[in-house]
């Protein structure tokens, strides 16, 4: 059942039903945080504050880096969009507006291979990004599974993340979102996301499946990840599917 609620409460809930201006299919992983409001009313626009998660296994986490290996990217029409590239690191805060209390998420900073750089959200830099995976299987045992990160700017803005952990059971589940720019804020998209999740760690619910995890930035991300910091959860997200529309 807390597999059920995680993915439940991955993302916030937004209703509508908006016509869907692009599709994409990635496999993610996502880095739950906690760091002090003080660090991120910085990178907020005028207005906007933090706030935590209430429930489920990143309970008062307040930032998210997601970590993308994008499969495909297609238009309703079955064109493909973008290019065949599709990795990519984002950097967001879980946040609340000047007029309403309801949970947002916005997007602070990013690396993306891709040519959609400096992206929707205004935020991603252009950088060459290598990623590997591994899945090795253990006999009796869970598979264990590697992965490493390296991602670098022609600015020299850097971010690399090698973890390791014994896959557990992913659990299906729906949420919906709405995503607006730490650039723009007026600008949002709202994703509608199926998706199974898999939570490796988490500190509300004692879970711990990690066997190896470091995490190195530099530049433009190590304002947000190198004040003093928390590793609240990480989620490991073997599919996700996600329909985006604009309001």
């Amino acid at each position: 059942m807390r597999l059920i609620v995680a993915m439940l409460l991955l993302l916030p809930f937004v209703a509508g039903a908006q016509p869907v201006d692009q599709t994409t299919q990635e496999m993610r992983t996502v880095l739950y945080y906690h760091v002090p409001d003080s660090v991120l009313l910085k990178a907020l626009p005028p207005g906007w504050a933090p706030l935590p998660f209430e429930s489920g296994p990143q309970q008062g986490a307040n930032l998210t880096v997601n970590i993308s290996d994008q499969l495909s990217d297609i238009t309703p029409d079955g064109h493909k969009s973008g290019d065949e590239r599709g990795q990519g690191i984002t950097i967001s805060a879980r946040v609340h507006g000047p007029a309403s209390t309801a949970p947002r998420i916005m997007v602070l900073w990013g690396f993306t291979n891709g040519v959609d750089h400096p992206g929707p959200y205004g935020r991603h830099r252009l950088a060459k990004i290598d990623m590997a995976r591994i899945t090795k299987g253990m006999g009796f045992h869970p598979p264990l599974i590697s992965e490493t990160w390296n991602a670098v700017t022609p600015a020299g803005d850097r971010f690399r993340l090698d973890l390791a952990f014994r896959r557990g059971v992913p659990v299906a589940g729906h949420s919906e979102q709405q995503t607006r720019s730490g650039e723009h804020p007026d600008f949002y998209r709202i994703y509608k996301i199926d998706a199974v999740s898999d939570v490796v760690k988490s500190a509300t619910q004692k879970i711990d499946r990690l066997q190896r995890f470091t995490l190195r930035v530099a530049g433009g991300p190590a304002t947000l990840l190198v004040a003093q910091k928390e590793l609240v959860a990480v989620i490991s997200i073997p599919y996700l599917k996600r329909d985006i529309a604009l309001p």
